[in-house]
Parts: structure tokens; sequence; C-alpha cells
């Protein structure tokens, strides 16, 4: 039951604090240093993914989008942030999304831009 909550909490705070669409991403510098992801969220490898997330919550399905995110989160497309993980900055959009790799990691995953610490 807990991880469900934290789960829905990671899903609203996607959904309420950016417009996650896009393939626009724009370019970031490479020699950024390390920042820390601010609070707990999930991230996802495509931005499809998140796309498909945010239009089962905007149709007012969230069953379908909590179904939605535990399958991508256990095939791996999708991956849970804890507050405090070390990142590394790869990317972003003009929508409000973030491309970060986990430190010691080389998979990368989109996440909302909000939850990068600087």
């Amino acid at each position: 039951m807990l991880r469900q909550s934290i789960i829905l909490a990671m899903l609203a705070v996607c959904v309420l604090l950016a417009g996650c669409s896009g393939s626009d991403a724009a370019s970031v510098d490479p020699s950024t240093a390390q920042r820390h992801i601010k609070q707990p969220i999930f991230g996802c490898q495509s931005n499809d993914t998140v796309n498909r997330l945010q239009q089962l919550d905007a149709e007012g399905d969230k069953d379908a989008a909590l179904d939605f995110i535990r399958q991508n989160l256990a095939t791996g497309e999708c991956a849970e942030f804890s507050a405090g993980d070390p990142v590394f900055v790869e990317g972003a959009t003009l929508t409000g999304l973030t491309k970060v790799r986990p430190s010691g990691s080389t998979t990368s995953y989109w996440t909302v831009s909000t939850v990068v610490g600087q």
C-alpha cells in the first residue's frame, strides 16, 4: 500500500509539474557537475513512455496509469529515484523534462526537471 502511494505521488508530480510531452530535446552542456534528485520520483528511458503515462492520467484513468507505471518499473523501462540520489544531466526538453543518468550507471531516464537539484 505504501509503495502504491509513493507511485501515485510520483505520478502526480510528473503530471502536475511538467507538460511531459515532447521529443524537443534541447542540448545541455555535458560538462555539468553531478546533481541530486530532490524528492522521490520515477524516470523512464523513453519520452514515449512518459507521454503515454500523461495521456492515461489526462483521461482520468488513475488505475490504468498506476498499472502502466508498475509494468514499466518491472521491465526496467522506468526506474525509481529517491531524494538525494546523485545523477548527471544529459539533456532537457522545452516542456519540463530532464534526462538524467544515475551515478555509476550507463542508462539514462527522463524525469521532471523540477526534481533535479542544481
